[in-house]
Order: C-alpha cells, then sequence, then structure tokens
C-alpha cells in the first residue's frame, strides 16, 4: 500500500540550511537597512515584509500565492504544499534626495529577507521560519539657523539601527477552499539617535542628546485566504491579514551634557543635564489591516490587487505619542504573464511580472503627509532541474515625499534579487 515518508538525508540538508540562517540573521543586525531623513520618527522607515517575486508585482502580497512559495504577509497561504520552500533575497539602491536646491546621491544594499518552508502535513498543514528587516534608521541632517545678526548656531541630527523581525508560521487548510494562518514573530533591534546643537560664538557652549533605545517583543500576525474555483479552470483568490496591536519591551539609555571642543578635537564636558541608564518601559506598535484579491486563468495570467492600512496616531514610546507620525495606507496593483511553463524552450518559461503601487506613509510633517508612489517590473527564471525552483528579479522605481514646505524628496531605483528553491519533501514508498 502506498504511502509518504520524510527522507532523512533532506533533514540533515535542513538542519545545514538552519545553521547559515543563524548566521545571515547575525549580518542582518550589523547592516544599513535605509538611509533617508524620515527615518527619524517612530520605529524608522518601515521597510516591504515579503519577497522579491512580490515586489515585481507592485508588492501585492494579501492575496497572492505562486506555486512552490509561500507569502510572509498572509500566513495561510503556506498551507502544506509538498514542496520545502528555501527563499533567500538582497537588494541595492540609488537614492537621490533633494531638499530646495540642493541633491545628494548615495546608494545602499541589504540583506532584504532569508526563509524556509516545511510541510508538516500535506495539503494540511504548512510551517515556515526565517527573518526579514522590519523597519531601519539612518539618517544624518544638519541644519543652521541664528540667535541674532551676530550669532548662529548648527543643529545635527543622526541616527542609526533597525530591527529585525524572526518569524515562525503556521499554515492550515481547514476546506478546499478555505485556509487559515498563524505568523508569530520575535521583533529586536536597537536604534541609536543623537541631536548634536554647535554654536558659531565660542563664549557658548555646545550641547547634544544621545539616546540608544533597544525594543524586544513579539508580534501576531493573522491570515485567511479563500478561493472560487471559475469558469475555465481559472481561480479567484480572497485574502485578508491582521496584523495585532502589541505593546513590546523596551529600554532605554539617554545622556544630555553641555561640551566644548578643544583645540586638540576633544570633546570637554561642562556638565550633564540629564543622564538615564537602563530605563524600562513600553513601546506600544499598531493595529494592521489588508485585503487582497488575486485571479489567475489555468496557463498564463496572474492579476492581484491590495489594500493595506494601519493606524500609527496609537504608537506610543514609554507612554509618549509621536507627533509625525498618522495613519498610513497602501494601494498595490500587480500581473504576472507565462507564456507557456511546460514550454521546451526556455524563454517561453519565463514568468515576466509587472506592477503600481501608491502608498501613503505614517509620517506627517509641517501638515504634510509624506506620500510614496512608484512602479515595478521583473522576471522570474526558471532554475533546470527544480521544480518550482526561479531566480526572481524586480527593480523598481519610486518617489517619496515632496520639495514643497522645505521637505525632502527622495527618488529611488532600486534591484531586488531573490532566490525561490524546491525541493521534495514527501518520496512516495512503494511497498509499506
Amino acid at each position: 500500500m502506498p504511502s509518504f515518508r520524510i527522507c532523512p538525508n533532506r533533514i540533515g540538508r535542513l538542519l545545514l540550511v538552519c545553521g547559515i540562517s543563524a548566521i545571515l540573521s547575525g549580518i542582518a543586525c550589523a547592516q544599513t537597512t535605509t538611509i533617508s531623513p524620515y527615518s527619524r520618527f517612530g520605529p524608522g522607515e518601515l521597510l516591504f515584509n515579503g519577497f522579491a517575486w512580490q515586489r515585481a508585482m507592485g508588492g501585492t502580497a494579501v492575496a497572492t500565492e505562486m506555486p512552490g512559495a509561500f507569502n510572509l504577509v498572509n500566513p495561510a497561504t503556506y498551507d502544506g504544499d509538498s514542496l520545502k520552500v528555501f527563499e533567500f533575497g538582497l537588494s541595492a539602491e540609488r537614492i537621490v534626495q533633494q531638499q530646495s536646491e540642493v541633491e545628494a546621491i548615495s546608494t545602499n544594499a541589504r540583506l532584504e529577507y532569508f526563509a524556509i518552508g516545511l510541510p508538516f502535513k500535506r495539503n494540511r498543514w504548512g510551517l515556515a521560519f526565517g527573518f526579514v528587516p522590519y523597519s531601519g534608521t539612518g539618517y544624518s541632517v544638519t541644519s543652521n539657523s541664528p540667535v541674532d545678526s551676530l550669532n548662529s548656531f548648527s543643529t545635527e541630527f543622526s541616527g542609526a539601527g533597525g530591527i529585525n523581525r524572526y518569524f515562525i508560521s503556521n499554515g492550515f487548510r481547514v476546506s478546499p477552499a478555505i485556509s487559515v494562518g498563524l505568523n508569530t514573530s520575535y521583533v529586536y533591534g536597537t536604534t541609536d539617535r543623537s541631536r548634536i546643537v554647535r554654536y558659531a560664538d565660542e563664549n557658548f557652549f555646545d550641547t547634544r542628546i544621545i539616546e540608544s533605545t533597544t525594543i524586544s517583543g513579539f508580534l501576531f500576525d493573522l491570515g485567511l485566504m479563500w478561493r472560487l474555483k471559475l469558469k475555465n479552470d481559472s481561480r479567484l483568490t480572497i485574502g485578508a491579514a491582521c496584523g495585532l496591536a502589541t505593546s513590546t519591551n523596551a529600554e532605554r539609555n539617554l545622556i544630555w551634557d553641555n561640551f566644548r571642543t578643544n583645540a586638540f578635537g576633544v570633546d570637554v564636558i561642562k556638565d550633564t543635564i540629564v543622564s538615564i541608564e537602563d530605563q524600562q518601559g513600553k513601546i506600544s506598535l499598531p493595529l494592521s489591516m489588508g485585503f487582497g484579491i488575486q485571479w489567475n486563468d489555468a496557463e498564463h495570467w496572474v492579476m492581484s490587487a491590495d489594500y493595506r492600512m494601519q493606524d500609527w496616531t496609537s504608537y506610543s514610546e514609554f507612554g509618549e505619542s509621536v507627533p509625525q507620525l498618522d495613519r498610513s495606507y497602501r494601494i498595490s496593483l500587480g500581473a504576472q504573464y507565462t507564456n507557456d511553463a511546460k514550454a521546451s524552450a526556455y524563454f517561453r518559461k519565463v514568468h515576466y511580472r509587472g506592477g503600481l503601487f501608491h502608498s501613503r506613509t505614517n509620517i506627517l510633517l509641517r501638515d504634510r503627509h509624506v506620500d510614496e508612489y512608484g512602479l515595478s517590473i521583473g522576471f522570474g527564471l526558471p532554475l533546470r532541474k527544480a521544480f518550482h525552483s526561479q531566480f526572481n528579479v524586480a527593480i523598481e522605481a519610486l518617489q517619496r515625499g515632496t520639495v514643497d514646505s522645505n521637505l525632502v524628496r527622495e527618488r529611488y531605483l532600486r534591484l531586488v534579487l531573490g532566490l525561490t528553491f524546491n525541493e521534495g519533501w514527501f518520496q512516495k514508498r512503494r511497498y509499506d
């Protein structure tokens, strides 16, 4: 009587991959995840928690599902496929920032994600784990202001750090049409911020505030998928995802002092105004909601749309709200076309992707929302002799912010490279 078993040598390879993931997570803790003055506020710039193939489709994620892939945004998508899934991604970006007539160009690269999906019960229960950056802080801004007609001062704002997200995702198929899922994530990271005021008049002492905050705690995300079969073997998928509001632990160190820089470039402290060590508190993260729809025919097309929102007015740090944070939303549209997935000619099997997106970020400055919009293109290159495995490429062009009201406009050109690799987890035995 035929039965299924898990191949032992694949378990050994899985343990090896787990070891590699631990090394990569250490690298992720040390990387610069973002370069943006808008990362000054709250937890920093919120980063996309998804994979390269999703980025190529405008970032649609709530209802998107592909053979041999899973979806961190909606854990219900991974509900027991028979394939072990390995996801790995990197990105590089060129950023042009402009304020009034001043322009700056910078580049950045980061590890985007590392994840493994395992089917524990075929077509019933799937589990995934890995990590993605949750948010990033990286900025250095200087402003000059007059004291009077004879004196002026400069204020230097700088920050670095970020928060990583380590997750375990479970997906369950409760009926042929309905799946549910749960992400359990542990977030951890440290953000360092400083503000230094320097006076042109040497008779004034300079002043600075240096703050370091470490966050640690759990996040929980729920997912739901409803699959409807239509005519001509096409299918409509409706998805919903909810990130529960949560309160995480936080520890803060802060020092505020007056100082003067001597002739040797050494800062000599005059007095300390405030000194806080190992202050324990809470950081409250708000509820998030997302809704999506995907349609695909039997052979060629996949089309998807998303709407996601989050109310950051309820965010707080150590009991204090952040007035620069407001409600955010994102609208995404995406499509994929495949000529013939079973063709012998290689380029007829390539997945061609594109998308559009618009978002109102969670930043509100000078009574103006910081909006973002862009487009993406990409493709999935099938890997020979590897079922549903592919090398994914996504190119995003986007703009964030405006030069109005003396704000900063940012233009990004981003390349995201991802590997989706699959391996059969269940093997059929001929005899019991």
